[in-house]
């Protein structure tokens, strides 16, 4: 498998009992801004799918053609 991108970070969030803190090493992934070239062009098919999924589960405003929505 390839990455779709690499973060740096100085430390892994952690919980309370030093645990590595999934949830906010998500959202630190989720919230990093989305370059022009990493957004996908989908075809008229693939963009009518992704908006009745999108719809569908609530996942707003894009679903990506390599995007696990199901999780």
């Amino acid at each position: 498998m390839v990455p779709e991108r690499l973060v740096l970070l100085t430390h892994l969030p952690l919980t309370a009992n030093g645990k590595v803190d999934r949830k906010r090493l998500q959202s630190l992934y989720d919230n990093l801004p989305r370059s022009q070239q990493q957004q996908e062009t989908l075809s008229e098919t693939e963009e009518k799918l992704a908006q009745l999924w999108g719809t569908l589960l609530g996942i707003t405003p894009h679903i990506g053609r390599r995007q696990g929505f199901l999780n």
